[in-house]
């Protein structure tokens, strides 16, 4: 397994997503004072996505990367949303040159303001890793296989209409995959900015 002296990520990240949370909630509210309609963020959701941050393996080699991500949902009120989210993640890492990872997670997203032209939410979900190194060279030092595991992630961001029913929303993301490669495991997070357009 790969060590490293460093201390972990993943509470920093956690709390740098808070402080962005309370730092968002005021400032969509300003915007529009007009209560959202019955129907805003409801019923079928589908989105896109794109952006770019840093991905880190093992809390130690972190390199500049790009993101990607398709949403398919459901809104079942303006400020609650169940969607199932296929992510991807790569970047160049020193010892395995491109890493992939992908994700696929259920998540639930919750508006902390809902107002019909702009709103902010936060979203957490769980599912599957799978991390795929190409060349395909193993994950991990004396392995040749894929990794896979456990996959968490959330995000804090904003969204704005732009037509009926079509948001702009640009966000921060946090992603974690705990996998193994035959019998050796690793941690890899990706943290940063995407820009999606979804559609309720």
């Amino acid at each position: 397994m790969i060590a490293s002296g460093r201390q972990p990520l993943a509470p920093c990240l956690a709390g740098l997503l808070c402080a962005l949370t309370a730092c968002v909630t005021p400032i969509a509210s300003q915007y529009e004072v007009e209560q959202p309609r019955v129907q805003d963020r409801t019923g079928l959701l589908a989105g896109i996505g794109g952006g770019g941050g840093i991905d880190i393996l093992e809390s130690a080699d972190a390199k500049p990367g790009y993101a990607a991500e398709a949403r398919l949902g459901y809104g079942f009120t303006p400020a609650m949303q169940l969607y199932l989210s296929a992510a991807f993640d790569s970047a160049n890492h020193d010892n395995f040159g491109t890493l992939r990872n992908y994700q696929v997670t259920v998540q639930i997203q919750h508006y902390l303001v809902a107002r019909r032209a702009v709103g902010a939410f936060v979203h957490a979900g769980i599912g599957l890793a799978i991390a795929d190194p190409q060349p395909q060279q193993g994950l991990l030092p004396g392995t040749s296989a894929t990794g896979y595991g456990l996959a968490t992630s959330g995000g804090v961001g904003m969204d704005i209409r732009i037509a009926n029913d079509l948001y702009l929303a640009p966000e921060l993301f946090y992603r974690r995959a705990n996998v193994n490669a035959q019998g050796s495991g690793a941690n890899l997070d990706a943290i940063g900015l995407m820009l999606s357009l979804i559609y309720y």
